[in-house]
This record gives C-alpha cells, structure tokens and sequence, in this order.
C-alpha cells in the first residue's frame, strides 16, 4: 500500500523538482528499515529476506 502512494510522486518529483524523491525514498529506506529490524527481533534472519522488503 505505501508504494501505491510513492510511486505518483516519485514520477511527479521527477518532472520537476529531486528534493521530494529523494524524501521519499529516505522515508521508505527508513521504514524498511524499522519493519526489518522490529521483523529481526521477534524472528530469524533467514525468515525475512532483504529482497521481500524491497519488492
């Protein structure tokens, strides 16, 4: 659900000005982040692979 509502503005973004882009793609790299490590400490690393964060 998150990426349906980056996507839009990261094709807007593009057109004109970098700077939200690159918010939203801080803010997403900070929320899997979060998700990652809260996931970690409940579960074992090898039951949630990096890659399904970022698909």
């Amino acid at each position: 659900m998150s990426q349906r509502g980056l996507l839009p503005k990261g094709e807007a973004s593009a057109k004109g000005v970098s700077t939200p882009l690159a918010l939203c793609r801080r803010h997403f790299l900070q929320v899997g982040i979060a998700a990652q490590r809260s996931a970690l400490g409940t579960r074992p690393p090898q039951w949630l692979p990096m890659s399904d964060w970022r698909s």
